[in-house]
């Protein structure tokens, strides 16, 4: 979801479902038997639903060129595949972000949009 309230400011609410292949869940969440130890099990990772997530954020463009944006973000681990995996200490992540971007150049060619797709 998406809101403008005006051409300098936007204002987004992102709410979705990660999906990870199986190949990418075995990379980050598996124990392999010899890596196994008392307090990290052995664990074989499957391909599916990886977490869902919530995510807001807003941008304010201060001129062509310079823009400055902030955003949260939560996933929640719990609900997936990998949620059994011992390598997940917390379910539950929390991200913020802050920044500031600056366009240096642009073409002086313009795309144009079709309407008609």
């Amino acid at each position: 979801w998406k809101l403008t309230p005006d051409d300098k400011r936007t204002i987004r609410f992102d709410l979705g479902a990660t999906f990870a292949s199986q190949q990418f869940n075995d990379t980050y969440y598996s124990v392999l038997p010899q890596y196994a130890t008392p307090t990290r099990a052995a664990y074989q990772a499957s391909g599916g639903l990886n977490s869902l997530f919530l995510t807001t954020s807003m941008s304010y463009r201060y001129s062509d060129d310079l823009s400055i944006f902030a955003g949260i973000s939560y996933r929640n681990m719990n609900v997936g595949v990998i949620a059994q995996s011992p390598l997940i200490k917390n379910p539950h992540y929390l991200s913020a972000v802050f920044g500031l971007s600056y366009i240096f150049w642009t073409s002086d060619e313009m795309a144009t949009t079709d309407e008609s797709l």
